[in-house]
C-alpha cells in the first residue's frame, strides 16, 4: 500500500510594480481601487434617493465613508500605494481645478468683458518674466475664452447652455493640440509636468 503525499499549495505573493516601472502601471492598481469607491458612492447616492427621494449623503460624503471603512479592515499594501497616492493628490487637484473653472452665466454676466482683459494682461505679465511658455498663453486664452462668454457682447445673456458649449470647445480644441498631448504623455510618463 502506498501513500501519495500531495504538498501545499503556497499562497502567491502579491505582484508588487517594480519602482522603474512605467507610470501608468506602478498608479493602475490603486486608481482602480479608488474608482471602485467612486463608483460605489456614487451607486449608494443613487439608490439613496431611489429609497428616499433624495440624496441626504452625497457621493463624496460616502466616497470618504467607504474608503475609510475599506482601509480600516484592510490596509492596502504597497501594490496599491502609487495609484492611491496620485489620487489623492495629483487627481483630486485636477478636479478641485476644473470645479473651480466651471462658472455659471451669472458669473460670467457679473465679471462682464474686463475680466478678459485682466486675464490677458496677467498673461502677458508672466510670459514677459518668463513664467509662462508660448502654450501656456494659448491655454490662458482657452479659458479666458470660457470665463468672459466668448463672442458673447456685454448686453448679451450667456445661459449656461452656451458656457457649456464653450468649455467643450475649448477642451476639445486642448485635447487635439499636439501640445496638450506632450504633456499629457510626458506626465503619465514620467510624473512630472512639461514646460512645453
Amino acid at each position: 500500500m502506498s501513500v501519495k503525499i500531495t504538498p501545499i499549495p503556497q499562497p502567491r505573493a502579491a505582484i508588487v510594480p517594480a519602482a522603474n516601472s512605467p507610470f501608468p502601471i506602478r498608479v493602475l492598481p490603486g486608481v482602480a481601487l479608488c474608482v471602485a469607491v467612486t463608483l460605489a458612492a456614487l451607486a449608494l447616492e443613487h439608490a439613496e434617493a431611489a429609497l428616499f427621494g433624495r440624496a441626504w449623503l452625497e457621493a463624496l460624503v460616502l466616497a470618504i465613508l467607504i474608503g475609510t471603512a475599506v482601509r480600516t479592515a484592510w490596509p492596502p499594501g504597497a501594490h496599491w500605494r502609487p495609484g492611491i497616492e496620485f489620487s489623492a493628490k495629483t487627481l483630486l487637484e485636477v478636479a478641485v481645478v476644473l470645479l473651480g473653472a466651471s462658472v455659471s452665466a451669472a458669473t460670467v454676466l457679473a465679471i462682464g468683458p474686463w475680466m478678459l482683459l485682466g486675464i490677458a494682461g496677467v498673461v502677458a505679465d508672466f510670459r514677459k518674466k518668463g513664467v509662462a511658455t508660448d502654450y501656456d498663453v494659448v491655454v490662458a486664452e482657452r479659458l479666458a475664452n470660457v470665463l468672459t462668454g466668448g463672442e458673447a457682447d456685454l448686453v448679451d445673456t450667456v445661459t449656461e447652455d452656451q458656457l457649456l458649449k464653450l468649455e467643450r470647445q475649448a477642451f476639445l480644441a486642448g485635447v487635439k493640440d499636439s501640445r496638450t498631448q506632450a504633456r499629457v504623455e510626458q506626465m503619465l510618463t514620467t510624473g512630472k509636468p512639461l514646460r512645453n
